[in-house]
């Protein structure tokens, strides 16, 4: 009898790494999703309207997608900071007048958004430092 389950073991070993490697894999995969988004957002924070800076920011929603408490907070403020986004008035003398307002909440959500992010990576970074660290040239 102990011999069959040692030839069952060694036959069914090699499978269950094949199993075990390409759970790892989808893990790895996820995080590096992950990692994308937020090291997009991070490196074009200061620059918004960026083509990798939206698409990142429209990425959210696919790859934080755990009901665990972290990146439902992710979530929440995505939408909030989305809707903000929707938000600056059409009529162009009335956006003329909002938009220093309108620009600092956003400047608040996407904040508060990568502090977040940065949680849910193993990141310590707080809202002020998102804010205030960015490197911006100045043309001479």
């Amino acid at each position: 009898m102990e011999n069959y389950l040692m030839i069952f073991a060694v036959l069914l070993s090699p499978f269950i790494a094949v199993y075990v490697q390409s759970i790892l894999d989808k893990k790895a995969e996820k995080r590096a999703h992950k990692l994308w988004i937020f090291k997009t957002l991070m490196s074009t924070r200061v620059y918004r309207t960026s083509n990798n800076h939206v698409q990142a920011l429209n990425m959210i929603d696919l790859d934080f997608t755990k009901n665990n408490k972290k990146e439902k907070l992710v979530r929440d403020i995505w939408r909030e900071y989305l809707d903000h986004l929707g938000s600056l008035p059409v009529e162009r003398e009335a956006q003329e007048k909002e938009l220093p307002i309108w620009s600092n909440k956003g400047e608040e959500y996407l904040a508060q958004l990568l502090v977040a992010m940065g949680k849910c990576l193993k990141y310590d970074f707080d809202a002020v430092y998102i804010k205030k660290s960015c490197y911006i040239p100045v043309r001479f």
